[in-house]
């Protein structure tokens, strides 16, 4: 499986602005015969919870219509509410636009809890033979999401960031310790 990962420099709150950018970046890609394009977490909105909750944007639909438009399959952070309750979600498209999974963060960090509804199920989607989990940034700081993921046969983790200066090193640290503990890509 071919993974791509694409970084962005996410603006909060210019929404449209930020559509085109991830519409670029799959075009960008449109050669590498990728098959799962990724994302990072909140990358319509941006990382402020007050943009957040006034976004007009239904992101679910967006990333349905971008993997339909350029038949890709996307892996991205987005932001839900249901029930008047909002989700830091990772969720996938198929290249038909499907959705085939969306993983609500369980481990919520710092100011996160104040806003975010944590989530409660670890999720695993299949891909082209791949068992795939879905985490979310701080997710990686605990053992206890990868552990259950690589027991239930899971062969590689998704897991979008909004990382921050300075603890980049200990991301990537993390990220090599939850891959090797388990024997999965990550």
């Amino acid at each position: 499986m071919k993974i791509g990962v694409c970084q962005l420099s996410v603006i909060e709150g210019q929404y449209e602005r930020n559509i085109e950018e991830i519409e670029k970046s799959i075009k960008n890609h449109m050669e590498d015969k990728i098959d799962v394009l990724c994302f990072p977490e909140l990358c319509i909105t941006g990382y402020n919870f007050d943009i957040v909750k006034k976004s007009p944007v239904n992101e679910r639909q967006v990333f349905s219509d971008l993997a339909r438009k350029y038949k890709q399959n996307i892996f991205a952070g987005i932001a839900t509410k249901e029930d008047e309750k909002y989700f830091d979600v990772a969720a996938i498209w198929d290249q038909n636009g499907k959705l085939l999974c969306e993983y609500k963060k369980i481990h919520l960090w710092g100011e996160e809890r104040d806003f975010f509804t944590q989530g409660d199920e670890v999720k695993i989607f299949e891909l082209d033979g791949w068992r795939i989990g879905a985490m979310i940034c701080a997710d990686l700081g605990f053992a206890d999401l990868p552990k259950i993921m690589a027991l239930r046969g899971c062969d590689a983790v998704l897991c979008p960031a909004a990382w921050f200066s300075p603890f980049e090193e200990m991301f990537k640290l993390m990220v090599r310790a939850r891959a090797c503990e388990n024997q999965i890509y990550l």
